[in-house]
């Protein structure tokens, strides 16, 4: 186990009604606030008549900015960039998913500097300093409510690209299941495999094997998520398997899973990244799918730690190639029983699109391996390049195309 630093300054409110102390918990850091949500699916439900009215007997100011989507965008940051600088906003309360929550995580970020949001994301700037963050979690997935990540996608340049730093964890975030009983089973689905997707990241693709603790606790909510998604899918407003995935989501991308793999590479995520940048895919549908390939490329070549999974997960025996794709094939007949995309095709990518996805996720790892210390690049090539013959970072990005092609391959 690696030497790790946790620290999560998130405060966290959960269960039944605790949306009645969103007012007292926002007027701790001003009233002036500007509320970020999606496409209106908040004003369907009245939750956001409740919000406003609440907040308004509180003698708190609202200003809003609305229109987030799916993969969320730095043209609308910059708008709401615009509204905080020109409205005196103190803090920003965010309604909605995961890119509702990383929309305002730019926006407050952004607010605070002279230069453009985006050299964030380009790894230009680094964020040192945010306007204080309230969040209200509608789907979970993403776990943004209590980390310090936001991802968006450049809609001028189709790059989708992540920034992070202490400053964006939510000062408070209150999570309420009931507020998750209106998603769609569709979104409901795709968000579970979206958290699994954060758990395997860290149960992977960490630069340290020997976390027994860390993957004894990453085996034990994907069991969960695993059991639980088919009766939330089948029972809309079922409180308890609603409430356990809504905080399956949050432990599955707050750290706690992390502890001595560090340093941690979104692998998966920087080959799902280029299908929403490209081709607007929601990102939970594209994780379902590179799930599927990325399993399946993995057990035919690094099997033992996917075999692992599937004695822990599925009771499986063996530790090698067959038991992996024992594995594989499990999550990806499980993604089907859900319902989740697993095929690129189910979302209209067709094989002659390969390419440019695999340039732009080229993009991502360029900057990732270039931006490593000299150790930290040592134990990537030893972790995740051990097919490779050579070690030079051109030859790298050479074998790392051929490898995401096989994976997008094994997604068709």
């Amino acid at each position: 186990m690696n030497n790790f630093f946790f620290h999560n300054p998130t405060k966290i409110l959960f269960g039944k009604g605790v949306l009645e102390k969103l007012a007292s918990e926002l007027k701790t850091y001003g009233t002036r606030i500007l509320i970020v949500y999606g496409g209106g699916s908040i004003k369907k439900t009245g939750l956001y008549d409740k919000i406003i009215n609440d907040l308004s007997k509180q003698n708190i100011e609202i200003f809003e900015l609305s229109g987030v989507k799916s993969n969320p965008v730095v043209s609308l940051v910059r708008k709401g960039i615009s509204l905080v600088r020109n409205n005196g906003i103190q803090v920003i309360l965010a309604v909605g998913g995961g890119s509702v929550m990383d929309t305002s995580k730019a926006v407050a970020a952004g607010a605070m500097v002279d230069h453009d949001v985006w050299d964030f994301f380009s790894r230009k700037e680094k964020i040192e300093k945010a306007l204080p963050l309230v969040m209200v979690p509608t789907r979970p997935a993403s776990a943004s409510e209590m980390n310090g990540g936001a991802v968006i996608t450049n809609d001028e340049t189709n790059q989708k690209l992540g920034a992070g730093g202490g400053a964006l964890y939510s000062k408070v975030s209150l999570l309420d299941p009931e507020l998750t009983f209106s998603v769609s089973t569709n979104i409901t689905a795709c968000a579970a495999a979206d958290t699994i997707s954060h758990i395997f990241e860290p149960y992977f693709n960490g630069a340290n094997k020997n976390t027994k603790i860390s993957d004894s606790l990453a085996e034990a909510v994907i069991k969960i998520v695993i059991e639980t998604t088919p009766k939330a899918l089948m029972n809309q407003n079922d409180y308890n398997a609603r409430g356990d995935l809504m905080w399956a989501a949050t432990i599955a991308h707050n750290g706690m899973l992390s502890f001595g793999t560090n340093p941690v590479w979104y692998y998966l995520h920087a080959i799902e990244h280029p299908l929403s940048a490209l081709y607007d895919v929601p990102h939970a549908a594209g994780i379902s799918i590179i799930i599927v390939g990325w399993t399946k490329y993995t057990a035919e070549h690094t099997p033992s730690k996917l075999a692992q999974l599937g004695r822990n997960i599925f009771n499986f025996e063996g530790d090698g190639k067959e038991t992996a794709l024992q594995t594989a094939n499990k999550f990806e007949e499980w993604l089907k029983s859900i319902k989740c995309p697993t095929t690129l095709k189910e979302v209209g990518i067709t094989e002659d699109k390969f390419e440019a996805i695999a340039n732009n996720a080229l993009l991502n790892v360029a900057n990732l391996l270039k931006n490593k210390n000299k150790e930290n690049l040592k134990h990537t090539v030893e972790r995740f390049y051990s097919e490779a013959r050579s070690k030079d970072i051109e030859s790298l990005l050479k074998f790392e195309k051929a490898r995401i092609l096989n994976i997008l391959k094994l997604c068709n």
